[in-house]
């Protein structure tokens, strides 16, 4: 009898340990665990502000170079009342004449694109990483522009569309009705008058475009 349920318990262990699933410990667990991809987490979509739908760069030179302080008409020049085509034309300028420019502002509908890859735009701007969300502004000449990264403004060492840059683009906005864009110039004339005058093309503008006659 004892031998009887010596091998009957016996049994029992051998039945329990083949049916019983293995464990693994916890430290063992945690080192055959395989991580979940992660993605690269976008910065915060922070667009640029708009007024009345577009953004508004003030300034008065918006090129290469320095804007001298007087300009000379090549042809004559209409001012309007305002920065919009559709205001009455309030003075013309002649041709010959000079003008002062007081103030300036660039219309544009921001573009939007996505940092493909790492970079830095410039050594006093923090880099920017896969993902990022970003926007072109305003020109500045030969290809560069303005960039809105992370809630303020910096201009990149790359130029648009160059191999440098590590940005992929959305397709250009179509303008709304009735938004105005384009560079705008504010100008006095000799006489006092003062107008608004869209994409201004007139001598002695910048020290790069100048010539002997042209005054500071």
């Amino acid at each position: 009898m004892a031998m009887a349920a010596l091998f009957t318990a016996a049994a029992g262990c051998g039945e329990a340990s083949r049916d019983a699933a293995p464990t693994i410990s916890a430290t063992a667990a945690a080192a055959t665990a395989v991580a979940p991809a992660v993605s690269p987490t976008p910065a915060r979509d922070t667009a640029p502000p708009l007024e009345a739908g577009v953004y508004v760069a003030r300034g008065i030179c918006f090129g290469e170079g320095a804007c001298f302080r007087h300009w000379r008409a090549i042809d004559a020049v209409p001012l309007h009342a305002q920065a919009d085509p559709a205001s009455p034309v309030v003075a013309t300028v002649p041709r010959g004449a000079w003008v002062e420019p007081l103030e300036g502002q660039y219309r544009l509908l921001p573009r939007r694109g996505v940092v493909q890859r790492a970079a830095v735009a410039d050594s006093a701007w923090p880099p920017l990483a896969v993902g990022d969300v970003v926007y072109m502004l305003e020109p500045r000449g030969e290809g560069t522009y303005v960039l809105w990264h992370r809630g303020a403004t910096t201009v990149p060492d790359w130029t648009e569309l160059s191999d440098q840059e590590p940005i992929r683009w959305d397709p250009p906005r179509e303008a709304p009705p009735g938004v105005v864009l384009g560079w705008w110039v504010r100008l006095r004339t000799e006489t006092g008058a003062t107008g608004w005058v869209r994409r201004p093309r007139l001598a002695c503008m910048t020290k790069l475009g100048g010539d002997t006659g042209c005054r500071g």
